[in-house]
């Protein structure tokens, strides 16, 4: 414990509630942030909260977020609001403490396939309390190591902004074809393979990692919140460094369709039922079209009225140009460079994230 720094229960300080809402309450374009179990929010046109709190996804991913203005929720999303007569705390300075809190809750999980958290998860949560300058000091130094993440991140997305602008220069528009390129179904040029099913009795820490929805942020792989499975799979259902992960099924149709590159594989992992994994000669070229507005217009068009899915027919009946093979290798080699400096930025970012853990750890021990 801190010298002359108290602890006390979070449910002594703040007042907790949940959203309402279903998440398919949601509206492209909305006017209001609309908080769910994802880590990005959701948009909506109408709200319910109009206060300063933290936001704790109840299940799923587990994350935490801060907000202040108006916004909406999902009924599974955890609204942490200080109670009107705790002025000893900021509301920030609690958001600062669920940053590293969650790993907690991410520990103390229950349920087998979707993972979820308790109300007294929370409330029972001890969170240590210095004086009001002391959480001013702490809150400007996280926050500048949290800066410096956002700007490291920032670069990383400028290289895959970079990346796409490259996928438009070499081959032009994949919705207008203007250089003519052969047209062909993607069954023509790829493998597309649904991955495995499994129960909440599959469910071991001494498993392979499953790949889910959650494990694709920022167009990258993140193992953050990972499941592991005990169970026998076929050496077809391993992943291979190369291969394009999609998510095809997902409560949220802007979800459907996200990619990552599967690369530097650490050991052995399969993937979800929800999820497919695309192998082909091509991949450079079609992780860059799964990116584009072309390809997400054909979902658009051939998606299922019941739930957001993309199936592996779906998939197969894909129509794209498909470039010369040397136009493609060049391409891969101009992509392969940008990833390469996209390496050095993510060991600058893993040291960034390692010097945060450390000062988060001795704060919140």
């Amino acid at each position: 414990m801190k010298h002359n720094w108290t602890y006390k229960k979070l449910g002594e300080l703040v007042n907790i509630r949940t959203g309402k809402l279903d998440a398919n309450a949601a509206s492209e374009g909305g006017k209001y942030p609309f908080f769910t179990c994802s880590r990005e929010p959701l948009r909506i046109d109408t709200y319910s909260y109009d206060c300063e709190c933290v936001l704790v996804a109840g299940n799923g991913e587990l994350n935490v977020k801060y907000y202040k203005g108006k916004f909406d929720a999902y009924q599974r999303t955890y609204i942490i609001e200080k109670k009107p007569e705790v002025d000893y705390i900021s509301t920030y300075y609690i958001y600062l403490f669920f940053q590293k809190y969650i790993d907690v809750l991410r520990s103390g999980s229950i349920g087998g396939i979707i993972k979820y958290i308790k109300l007294g998860d929370l409330t029972n949560a001890i969170i240590p309390i210095p004086s009001l300058d002391e959480q001013k000091t702490i809150v400007a130094e996280l926050d500048g190591i949290n800066h410096l993440i956002d700007l490291q991140e920032e670069q990383l997305r400028e290289y895959d902004r970079l990346a796409q602008a490259l996928f438009y220069t070499t081959y032009g528009d994949p919705a207008t074809n203007p250089k003519g390129w052969d047209v062909k179904s993607l069954g023509d040029v790829a493998e597309p393979i649904t991955g495995i099913t499994y129960s909440p009795g599959d469910v071991a820490d001494d498993g392979i990692i499953v790949l889910r929805s959650s494990n694709i942020q920022d167009n990258k792989l993140d193992f953050d919140d990972i499941v592991r499975v005990r169970k026998n799979v076929a050496e077809k259902y391993y992943v291979k460094a190369g291969d394009i992960l999609m998510c095809s099924r997902n409560g949220s149709f802007r979800l459907v369709g996200k990619t990552a590159l599967v690369d530097n594989l650490s050991e052995k992992m399969t993937w979800g039922a929800f999820m497919t994994i695309i192998r082909s000669d091509y991949n450079p070229y079609l992780l860059q079209y799964f990116r584009t507005p072309a390809f997400r217009e054909q979902l658009t068009t051939a998606k299922t009225t019941t739930v957001n899915q993309i199936t592996i027919g779906m998939l197969k009946k894909l129509q794209l140009p498909i470039p010369p093979t040397n136009l493609q290798q060049s391409f891969a080699a101009q992509i392969e460079a940008i990833e390469q400096l996209k390496a050095l930025i993510r060991r600058s970012l893993d040291e960034t994230r390692t010097l945060l853990a450390a000062r988060m750890q001795y704060y919140f021990e």
